[in-house]
């Protein structure tokens, strides 16, 4: 794939390969917004006659010969050609003669993204540990387990009591996202008032830099009536205002065995749990099978 894309090395002339497969196990992070500059287009036989040595065209079972590779493409159902480049990137690996693991695997950033990709780790893992036959590795197996599900039950999930983080700190933790607290002015509806469908324009108080293109995230909180109608259903919460950590129990593979430990939860942030349902748990969208799974399990 480096050599598909490396347009400089063939505009130069440049024929010599830079890239080694001498790993047996790589992870490539790829985008379709490169910032490449092309100064003509090339299909890919004609890429690949300018840009490869004349043995390894010769090569019968393809350049890739030697690397087995699975794709998780991500996208958004909102545009069209849904995962268009990763379905490329795929195709590609393939044509080079390189094994496809796993059928491709798409996630929608429009839904449920991040449940596909947990769906998808473990199992490209449980099957690259098996192509590589790593399967007998502790830490590989450590890795397994962190991969694996968590089964969440009354018996590995609690609530303890703890100092309450400061707004920005929480958000940070929740999304990994740089986060900047500014005042909201004024939501005008571009669509009118009373129109069904919703374009927001939101006015701020800030001394936010930015450039033009630039994108903003708004974190909003949900009402606080569909609030408070959960909080009265919740059990064994004393104080839904008082702060809390989330805590789930983990095992962990050590020289000597398998120890259980109590972890504070890597993305909900010490609050209450009124905040919890307000700000960091999206209370409004559909639940998606795996919830309706822990709901079922313990409905009476």
């Amino acid at each position: 794939y480096t050599l598909k894309i490396n347009e400089q090395g063939i505009q130069d002339g440049d024929t010599k390969l830079s890239m080694t497969m001498q790993t047996s196990k790589s992870f490539i992070k790829a985008n379709s917004q490169s910032d490449i500059t092309v100064a003509k287009k090339l299909d890919r036989l004609d890429s690949w006659r300018e840009s490869v040595s004349e043995p390894l065209l010769e090569d019968t079972f393809g350049p890739l010969s030697n690397v087995r590779f699975a794709v998780f493409a991500l996208g958004s159902s909102a545009y069209p050609n849904f995962c268009a480049f990763g379905q490329y990137v795929d195709n590609l690996l393939l044509e080079l003669g390189g094994e496809r693991l796993l059928k491709m695997a798409c996630g929608d950033e429009m839904c449920g993204q991040e449940q596909a990709f947990k769906k998808w780790a473990p199992e490209i893992f449980r099957v690259a540990c098996e192509t590589f036959c790593l399967d007998d590795d502790d830490a590989l197996m450590e890795a397994t387990i962190t991969l694996q599900t968590e089964n969440l039950t009354s018996a590995t999930v609690k609530f303890v009591d703890s100092k309450p983080m400061d707004l920005a700190t929480s958000v940070l933790k929740c999304h990994n996202k740089k986060v900047s607290l500014c005042k909201l002015l004024k939501t005008t509806n571009l669509h009118g008032e009373n129109a069904k469908s919703a374009t927001l324009k939101l006015e701020f108080e800030s001394n936010l830099y930015y450039n033009p293109g630039d994108h903003v995230g708004v974190y909003p909180k949900n009402k606080p009536e569909l609030v408070d109608k959960i909080v009265e259903r919740l059990k064994s919460v004393s104080d839904p205002n008082a702060a809390v950590e989330l805590q789930i129990l983990k095992e962990k593979h050590t020289s000597n065995g398998v120890v259980k430990q109590w972890n504070a939860h890597e993305k909900i942030p010490a609050c209450s749990v009124r905040e919890l349902f307000s700000r960091f748990l999206d209370i409004t969208t559909p639940p998606s099978s795996n919830l309706l799974q822990q709901f079922a399990a313990i409905a009476t």
